[in-house]
Protein backbone atom coordinates (compact mmCIF):
# COMPACT_ATOMS: atom_id res chain seq x y z
CA UNK A 1 0.00 0.00 0.00
CA UNK A 2 1.19 3.31 -0.78
CA UNK A 3 0.60 6.65 1.40
CA UNK A 4 -2.44 6.69 -0.09
CA UNK A 5 -3.98 3.85 0.44
CA UNK A 6 -3.77 2.58 -2.97
CA UNK A 7 -2.50 -1.26 -3.41
CA UNK A 8 -0.05 -0.94 -5.76
CA UNK A 9 1.40 -4.17 -7.90
CA UNK A 10 3.51 -5.57 -10.71
CA UNK A 11 0.81 -7.94 -12.57
CA UNK A 12 2.46 -10.49 -14.56
CA UNK A 13 1.19 -12.68 -17.21
CA UNK A 14 1.99 -15.77 -17.83
CA UNK A 15 1.57 -18.48 -19.98
CA UNK A 16 2.46 -22.36 -20.61
CA UNK A 17 3.44 -25.13 -18.85
CA UNK A 18 5.44 -24.42 -15.49
CA UNK A 19 8.89 -25.38 -16.38
CA UNK A 20 8.49 -23.22 -20.03
CA UNK A 21 6.32 -20.58 -18.70
CA UNK A 22 6.66 -17.20 -19.87
CA UNK A 23 5.64 -14.14 -18.08
CA UNK A 24 5.04 -10.49 -20.00
CA UNK A 25 4.89 -7.37 -17.29
CA UNK A 26 1.27 -5.85 -17.89
CA UNK A 27 2.17 -2.80 -16.42
CA UNK A 28 5.22 -2.22 -19.17
CA UNK A 29 2.96 -3.35 -21.42
CA UNK A 30 0.51 -1.05 -21.12
CA UNK A 31 2.82 1.54 -20.80
CA UNK A 32 4.65 0.58 -23.69
CA UNK A 33 1.68 0.33 -25.94
CA UNK A 34 0.71 3.78 -24.53
CA UNK A 35 -2.53 2.96 -22.93
CA UNK A 36 -0.46 3.71 -19.60
CA UNK A 37 1.53 6.25 -17.73
CA UNK A 38 4.31 5.99 -15.18
CA UNK A 39 3.96 7.49 -12.02
CA UNK A 40 7.01 10.58 -11.34
CA UNK A 41 5.96 11.59 -7.84
CA UNK A 42 8.00 8.58 -6.55
CA UNK A 43 10.72 6.00 -6.84
CA UNK A 44 10.02 2.43 -7.69
CA UNK A 45 11.92 -0.79 -8.81
CA UNK A 46 11.63 -0.69 -12.10
CA UNK A 47 10.98 3.86 -12.71
CA UNK A 48 13.94 3.99 -15.51
CA UNK A 49 12.22 0.96 -17.20
CA UNK A 50 8.98 2.70 -17.31
CA UNK A 51 10.40 6.09 -18.07
CA UNK A 52 12.21 4.56 -21.30
CA UNK A 53 8.95 2.55 -22.15
CA UNK A 54 6.32 5.65 -21.74
CA UNK A 55 9.13 8.01 -23.59
CA UNK A 56 9.72 5.26 -26.61
CA UNK A 57 5.90 5.39 -27.14
CA UNK A 58 5.61 9.69 -26.91
CA UNK A 59 8.09 8.97 -29.24
CA UNK A 60 6.20 6.58 -32.00
CA UNK A 61 3.31 8.85 -31.21
CA UNK A 62 0.95 5.79 -30.13
CA UNK A 63 -1.66 5.05 -27.54
CA UNK A 64 -2.89 8.46 -25.61
CA UNK A 65 0.34 10.04 -27.56
CA UNK A 66 -1.03 9.49 -30.68
CA UNK A 67 -2.77 12.58 -30.25
CA UNK A 68 -1.16 15.36 -30.35
CA UNK A 69 -3.36 17.36 -28.40
CA UNK A 70 -4.06 14.96 -25.87
CA UNK A 71 0.15 14.60 -26.18
CA UNK A 72 0.40 18.49 -25.78
CA UNK A 73 -1.52 18.59 -22.86
CA UNK A 74 -0.08 15.44 -21.04
CA UNK A 75 3.18 17.36 -20.91
CA UNK A 76 1.53 20.66 -20.58
CA UNK A 77 -0.65 20.24 -17.52
CA UNK A 78 -0.50 20.49 -13.61
CA UNK A 79 -0.45 17.24 -11.87
CA UNK A 80 -3.97 17.63 -10.68
CA UNK A 81 -5.43 18.56 -14.44
CA UNK A 82 -3.07 15.57 -15.44
CA UNK A 83 -5.00 13.61 -12.23
CA UNK A 84 -8.64 14.32 -13.68
CA UNK A 85 -7.65 14.05 -17.28
CA UNK A 86 -6.04 10.51 -16.62
CA UNK A 87 -9.12 9.91 -15.18
CA UNK A 88 -11.19 9.64 -17.87
CA UNK A 89 -8.62 7.82 -19.76
CA UNK A 90 -8.93 5.27 -17.06
CA UNK A 91 -12.07 4.03 -18.54
CA UNK A 92 -9.92 3.17 -21.65
CA UNK A 93 -7.11 1.78 -19.53
CA UNK A 94 -9.75 -0.68 -18.02
CA UNK A 95 -11.71 -1.55 -21.33
CA UNK A 96 -7.52 -2.39 -22.57
CA UNK A 97 -6.93 -4.30 -19.43
CA UNK A 98 -10.36 -6.63 -19.51
CA UNK A 99 -9.64 -7.39 -23.31
CA UNK A 100 -6.20 -8.57 -22.97
CA UNK A 101 -6.99 -10.18 -19.42
CA UNK A 102 -9.88 -12.27 -21.50
CA UNK A 103 -7.20 -12.79 -24.40
CA UNK A 104 -4.90 -14.23 -21.95
CA UNK A 105 -7.82 -16.65 -20.41
CA UNK A 106 -8.70 -17.86 -24.13
CA UNK A 107 -4.81 -18.89 -24.43
CA UNK A 108 -4.82 -20.25 -21.08
CA UNK A 109 -8.31 -22.43 -22.08
CA UNK A 110 -6.84 -23.62 -25.70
Amino acid sequence: MDHYGRRLAYIWQCSGAFSETSCTLFNARAVSLGYGRMERRFEFRLYDSFNALEKQAREKKIGIWSDPEVAKSMTMLSSEEKDALASDQEKEYLLLQEELLAECEQQDVA
